[in-house]
């Protein structure tokens, strides 16, 4: 599985490694979030353990969209039963 950690910005080298010496592997990082692969306690064990990440969210699908109609069908494609069972969810973008 895929996930992201959010946290302030100069923190990503430190945020890394926390991330590594808690047995996951990097995928890549920008400033103030650290994308990683873990398993589904990742999610548990980071929130717990980090000292400078903010928060840490599952990666559910990466795709460019230009529009909101690209936004909507791309939300649509995911299945949200499989994550969500009668609990709100966040939605949050990155513009760039």
């Amino acid at each position: 599985m895929k996930f992201c950690c959010s946290c302030a910005a100069g923190l990503e080298t430190i945020l890394k490694k926390e991330i590594q010496m808690a047995g996951y592997t990097i995928e890549d990082h920008k400033p103030t979030l650290v994308r990683f692969q873990g398993d589904l306690s990742a999610i548990a064990k980071m929130n717990l353990w980090t000292r400078v990440g903010n928060k840490v969210f599952m990666e559910l699908a990466t795709k460019k969209v230009m529009d909101f109609d690209g936004l909507f069908a791309l939300m649509q494609s995911i299945e949200w039963k499989e994550y969500i069972q009668g609990n709100p969810i966040l939605v949050t973008t990155q513009t760039k």
